[in-house]
Parts: structure tokens; sequence; C-alpha cells
């Protein structure tokens, strides 16, 4: 029966994924996330159209209403929220999903938008943070009382006030460590550093780290460095090092996958 409601819920996530890339890169609301509208918000669409993947492919990125021009990267968001989703609830089977899943989701809408426009909405950030921390607190409840196969009933495994505590205490550490850091690089390079929606995005992401472990926030943590340093070289070797301005949400979604899906042993063995 979980299987079955992870099945729906991935399936159902993949429309709104895209209609938030859309609108919330623009600064637009998504008034009925479950109500299918063209990119253009003038009408709404048919069944038909709305098929991951093959509808983009059967109109050849348009929209078959009003020939407004679909991005192609919806496709590709289409697939990475089916793909990362179904890969989460595969490492992570259980009661926890209802905290890791709505992160991996933010992962897969939250890059697009800061690659395009270089922000992250708060029209995720606090939405999000706000459900991290209410759904690890439920969690934690959960598994003290033992409902529902948390807590290690029916073989599921929750969490306790132990998983909670180092959720929280690292879903304040992270993003304060974060705006130190952008606060220090302003100072000495007179540039705005990190953005706040990214400060304002760690607060989900470290809760979801701290819930799984200490050496999944390591496994984030090394891989989010490890990113932009790779990237950061690339630039210098472009020759646009001094004067490039990249986003640093992509570091972030690729910190954050790292966490969700490598095994903590598999961490302890690579840096160990």
């Amino acid at each position: 029966m979980l299987w079955v409601l992870v099945a729906l819920g991935v399936v159902a996530s993949v429309h709104p994924a895209t209609t938030a890339v859309v609108r919330w890169a623009d600064d637009r609301r998504v008034r009925a996330p479950w109500r299918p509208r063209c990119v253009a918000d003038t009408h709404d669409l048919a069944p038909a159209d709305v098929v991951p993947v093959w509808s983009w492919l059967a109109r050849r990125g348009t929209c078959r209403t009003c020939g407004e021009h679909i991005p192609g990267s919806l496709p590709l968001v289409e697939v990475g929220v089916v793909v990362l989703l179904a890969a989460v609830a595969w490492r992570h089977p259980g009661p926890v999903l209802v905290l890791l899943l709505p992160v991996a989701w933010s992962v897969v809408v939250a890059t697009p938008i800061d690659l395009a426009r270089m922000i992250i909405p708060d029209r995720l950030t606090f939405p999000l943070a706000g459900w991290s921390v209410v759904a690890a607190t439920g969690l934690a409840l959960a598994g003290v009382v033992g409902v529902g196969g948390v807590g290690g009933v029916g073989g599921l495994e929750g969490g306790d006030w132990a998983d909670w505590r180092r959720a929280m205490l690292v879903g304040i550490a992270l993003p304060g460590g974060m705006l130190a850091l952008s606060l220090a690089f302003q100072l000495a390079r007179g540039q705005v550093g990190m953005g706040m929606g990214d400060v304002k995005w760690g607060i989900s992401l470290g809760v979801a780290m701290g819930w799984l472990g200490p050496w999944s926030v390591v496994a984030f943590l090394v891989a989010t460095v490890l990113a932009s340093g790779v990237v950061a070289i690339v630039l210098l070797a472009l020759g646009h090092g001094a004067t490039a301005r990249f986003p640093f949400g992509p570091y972030l979604a690729v910190g954050t996958v790292v966490g969700l899906l490598v095994p903590a042993d598999v961490v302890r063995r690579l840096l160990l």
C-alpha cells in the first residue's frame, strides 16, 4: 500500500513541478497546481497535453491550443522529478519519505530556476522549511509511540528525539554558516556572495540531511564543495574566473542528491 501511495505521489508531483519552474521563475503564483495550465497561463490543458515528455515531443515543444513555445527544460524537469523521487523512495522506504520527498522535489524545481534567474523563490523555500520542521517533528513523535510502522514497527524505521535534535541543529547550523560565509565574502570582495534564497533553502536541506545522520551531512557538504570547486576550475580555465557569476543553488542540489542517495557506509569508506 505504501508503494502505491508513493507512486501516485510521484506521478502527481510532475506537473506541479513544471508549473512551478515556469511561474516561480517569473515571480508568478501557482494558483492551482492540480489544474494543468498552459505555460502562457491563458487556458487549461487537456489530459493528453500533460503526459510527461511525450506531450512535448509530440507537439514539438509548442502548445497544441495556442502555439506557445514550451521550454526544452521542462521535459528534463519531468524526467528529473520521476527519477529522483523514485530513487529516494527506493533508498529510504518508509514514513521518512514525508520529509525527504518534498526536499527531493525542491531540488528538481529550484535548480532550473536558479540557473535561469539566479534566485530560489520564497514561494518554495518558506513553505518547504515549515513542512520540513513539521514532518521531522511528526516522525519523532510517531517514532516514540510506534505509530504506523514508525519506530521499527513493521520493519520500517522511523526516528526518535535524537534524530529530531540533530535535524534541527543542522537545519539551523547550515543556513547560519551559509549566511556567515556570504557576509564574509561581501566584506572581503565588496560583492554580493551567496543569495538569501540559498540560505533559506538551506533550512529544509539541513533538516533532511540532519535527520538522515552525520554521514549524510558530511556527504552533502563534501559534494557541495567539490561541485563548486569543479565549476570554479572550469571558469578559471575559460578565463572567466574573476567576472563570472554562477548560482550556488546547483551546488546545493548536487550535495543534496548525494546526501539523499549515497549510503553512510559508502561515505565512510571513501573518506576514512
